[in-house]
């Protein structure tokens, strides 16, 4: 058998190192309430002179406040009236004309043709043209009938009466112009250029 060669040892060695770190804090927080106690004559003292300074202020804003609480419902009090006008002229022109109701009048156009129409005066002439508005409402209602209410609501009784005379009075052969009390805005000149705007 033959012989085995000689190897060096050799001396394997093995080392492991190790760290451990470790770190800690503590911290010690310590709250003091103080209490002082004021004497009672000394904060309605105080909380007087305040009210003696605000009450003036405070006074004339409840003046203020009773104010418009009575010109509110002195308000309430003229559009309930104006309504209760308009609601009985439409009723009897339903009566005398033998009208009939055919549909109930949309909520689109009844809203603001109550709160148009409740500005007016009660005696006012206007009454009657919101009474013929809701009584054509009433009969056969167009979609175009809120635009009337508007426009309704943005003319006075002069606009009412000269529109009255410019659709009832008979004119014969001449033209719009020829009204003896017509407004300068419809003067021949001026209409013409209108007419050919």
């Amino acid at each position: 058998m033959p012989k085995k060669p000689d190897f060096p040892k050799i001396r394997v060695a093995a080392t492991a190192v190790a760290k451990i770190e470790a770190s800690a804090k503590a911290s010690i927080k310590r709250n003091k309430n103080i209490t002082e106690v004021i004497p009672p004559d000394v904060t309605r003292a105080k909380a007087g002179a305040w009210l003696d300074l605000v009450s003036p202020f405070t006074q004339w804003a409840g003046l203020k406040g009773d104010q418009l609480r009575y010109k509110r419902e002195q308000l309430r009090i003229q559009q309930d009236a104006t309504l209760t006008e308009i609601a009985n002229k439409a009723q009897r022109r339903l009566h005398f004309e033998e009208e009939k109701v055919t549909t109930p009048v949309p909520n689109k156009f009844l809203v603001p043709f109550l709160e148009r129409g409740s500005l007016e005066e009660p005696e006012s002439e206007l009454c009657n043209r919101w009474a013929d508005l809701l009584v054509s409402a009433a009969t056969s209602y167009d979609p175009s009938m809120v635009r009337f209410s508007a426009v309704l609501a943005e003319i006075g009784t002069g606009e009412v009466a000269f529109l009255e005379r410019i659709i009832r009075k008979p004119r014969g052969s001449l033209g719009i112009n020829h009204i003896e009390d017509v407004p300068i805005m419809f003067t021949s000149g001026l209409s013409r250029m209108i007419v050919n705007l």
